[in-house]
């Protein structure tokens, strides 16, 4: 097998959208070749990029991301979203989150403590929505107090007011 740098798959995902037929195919031939554990920090570097690409017309990515997914579920997979965090852009960050939520990458109690420590408002909020039930330590307490108050925060019959009633119990 040929010697790939993780920037052919950037590229790669870009040309899924390619305007020229022959060159999608080939792309999403390629790109299903990628997905191996060696690659789960490229993936998750270009998340942002393929989540513009679920947007797009041209092609039908929905086996690409579940390929993807599967990936990203495996014990590298993991790695590379928890990895993800901590990124420094946004999209990426939120994405792990979300992943990391959906698929329990990480340990559920953890991740939620994390996020409530986030910068990021976005980030606290998915916390609020999916934290369950988790132990109301004086560091819970303090980072939910601080979700709470965030301006940017979205607000759901199930979120915030829920959320606090089950960790006050």
């Amino acid at each position: 097998m040929t010697r790939w740098e993780p920037q052919t798959l950037t590229f790669l995902l870009l040309r899924l959208n390619d305007w020229v037929r022959p060159v999608r195919l080939t792309a999403d031939l390629l790109v299903r070749e990628r997905m191996i554990s060696k690659y789960a920090d490229t993936f998750v570097k270009n998340l942002s990029l393929l989540g513009r690409l679920s947007l797009t017309q041209r092609g039908h990515y929905s086996q690409i991301k579940e390929g993807i997914g599967w990936l990203l579920r495996s014990e590298e997979g993991n790695k590379a979203v928890e990895k993800g965090l901590s990124a420094k852009d946004l999209e990426i960050k939120r994405a792990c989150y979300n992943f990391a939520f959906q698929f329990g990458c990480v340990s559920p109690l953890l991740l939620v403590v994390k996020a409530l420590a986030d910068r990021d408002p976005a980030v606290r909020t998915l916390a609020i929505s999916k934290g369950g039930l988790i132990p109301a330590t004086d560091a819970v307490k303090h980072s939910l107090e601080r979700a709470l108050t965030d301006s940017l925060r979205t607000s759901s019959p199930q979120g915030p007011s829920d959320f606090c009633r089950k960790v006050s119990e």
